[in-house]
């Protein structure tokens, strides 16, 4: 490292002993001069013309924080994990471009490489974060009312971890994250995000009875004509509003396939040790996700051993996050947050954004999505 910053002029910070990645950056933050500052991550191998395809966002003064797509570095002779890695990377995060809001399908981008505003960020990433340093920074600006863009015409490459122990131990680590997340920014990381009606026609339908399945329709039926209401110059009201709840239903459906194999397999475990019903259940739905997401990810992968990788995916993640709660003896990481409706304009975004401090460290009260 000290040979190839001599070779190109750059000056090398380095740490005694190993702070972590969030104290790693900082160091580096308090030495910068320039107005915008790149992180990129020694694994990251950036396109020609990453940097311009970024730095163009800035001339929007309200813009904090912007990202580009961060995919896998080809191997030279994939494996089953290296194919995985290609469609289900933590660090991709898809092809659509947009803001990055939280509890959003968009909430957060990784910070293996991103360019910030100096003038924004402040002191930059909490130093005593060794895992979610990135989602916490996304979420403080935000609160304090900047904009964060994700642009996935701009790509750089990164070398995942592809050796089966180390894959593990990794998605592990980053589901022990989750804890201390939730205690910062209380309701901005649920494992679940629905509405109660969703909730209590999913329920109904798991019952698997005509009575029941008949009363969830109805539940969606009565959310269709007030979604309807509410939009009354649509050109088909009455089409949009049960294709919006039909939506949310299905939305709501798979958050809790997710959560019975990722966030809550230990209860779900637990649960199918007796009871043949949800040994049935958990067992379908470890199945059905699995396929359903190979459909939907394209990957050469048969569909089989995708399931399976993914539903190690789900038990390291998700072992991490009950080994986070209880170092932190809190169980909001596998609380579910329910969403209400929302009356009068508490919780609006300030109109000037304002730079980051350290007091912004700690957690702070809940605002009002406006997703």
């Amino acid at each position: 490292l000290a040979r190839v910053a001599r070779r190109h002029g750059a000056r090398l910070l380095a740490h005694p002993r190993n702070l972590g990645p969030a104290a790693a950056r900082n160091t580096a933050l308090r030495e910068a001069e320039t107005a915008y500052v790149a992180f990129c991550d020694s694994d990251v191998i950036p396109e020609p013309g990453w940097l311009a395809g970024l730095l163009a966002h800035f001339g929007d003064p309200a813009v904090a924080l912007v990202a580009p797509r961060i995919v896998a570095l080809p191997p030279a002779v994939p494996r089953p994990l290296d194919r995985y890695e290609q469609v289900r990377s933590p660090l991709d995060m898809g092809s659509r471009e947009g803001p990055v809001v939280p509890v959003s399908m968009l909430s957060y981008v990784p910070s293996a490489t991103i360019v910030v505003r100096r003038s924004a960020v402040g002191a930059g990433f909490a130093p005593g974060m060794r895992v979610g340093e990135d989602v916490d920074l996304c979420m403080r600006l935000h609160e304090a009312g900047w904009r964060l863009r994700y642009v996935p015409s701009v790509r750089v490459a990164h070398r995942h971890r592809t050796d089966l122990r180390r894959w593990l131990a990794q998605r592990a680590g980053y589901g022990t994250g989750a804890a201390d997340l939730s205690l910062r920014h209380p309701g901005r990381v649920p494992p679940l995000y629905a509405a109660p009606w969703s909730l209590a026609a999913c329920a109904l339908l798991l019952r698997g009875r005509p009575a029941p399945a008949v009363t969830a329709l109805a539940l969606t039926a009565m959310t269709a004509v007030k979604v309807a209401r509410r939009m009354p110059d649509a050109d088909h009201p009455q089409r949009a509003g049960a294709l919006l709840s039909l939506a949310a239903l299905r939305g709501t459906a798979e958050q809790l396939l997710r959560c019975a194999t990722r966030h809550h397999w230990p209860i779900a475990v637990a649960a199918a040790a007796v009871s043949r019903r949800a040994r049935y259940t958990l067992a379908t739905a470890a199945l059905a996700e699995g396929l359903v997401d190979h459909y939907r990810s394209r990957t050469p992968l048969d569909p089989l051993t995708y399931t399976a990788i993914r539903r190690l995916d789900d038990l390291a993640y998700g072992w991490g996050v009950w080994q986070g709660a209880l170092r932190r003896r809190t169980a909001a990481p596998l609380l579910p947050r329910l969403a209400l409706p929302v009356r009068g304009g508490a919780g609006k975004r300030p109109w000037e954004p304002r730079p980051l401090t350290p007091t912004s460290h700690q957690p702070a009260t809940a605002t009002v999505e406006t997703w």
